[in-house]
């Protein structure tokens, strides 16, 4: 089960140890490791089997850890996170961070625009949410 799959319990979310991202649950738990991962037979019962009486999260809408926490195991750490020094803003990328600048009516320049820090998110993509990790 090790090689599949860990529940973070604190925050009740359940995540892929191959995608090192956070599953929907229901449905969504056979989808991924049938679909993403090609798991069928015995092994995708016994994944279904051991989460089916978790309370689990949905990572799309689950609490976010506190800013300046430790990494959850299982994740992955983005090394070259950006924070927007006027709000809290997070992004990997130095393109979206120049464009969300441009919109922060505050900014002087000398001001500094950004901070470069460590992130986690529970899913990637389009759902990415991010905070930021000691």
């Amino acid at each position: 089960m090790e090689r599949w799959i860990t529940l973070n319990e604190q925050h009740q979310v359940l995540i892929c140890n191959e995608c090192k991202a956070a599953v929907r649950p229901g449905k969504k738990i056979e989808s991924h490791f049938r679909h993403e991962h090609c798991i069928k037979g015995y092994e995708l019962t016994q994944i279904l089997h051991h989460v089916e009486h978790q309370p689990l999260q949905d990572p799309m809408t689950a609490a976010l850890p506190t800013d300046g926490s430790r990494p959850i195991p299982g994740l992955i750490v983005y090394e070259q996170g950006l924070s927007c020094n006027e709000c809290r803003f997070l992004t990997t990328s130095h393109d979206v961070m120049t464009r969300h600048w441009r919109t922060v009516a505050t900014h002087t320049e000398s001001t500094a625009r950004y901070t470069k820090v460590k992130l986690q998110s529970w899913c990637k993509g389009r759902y990415t949410r991010y905070w930021v990790v000691q």
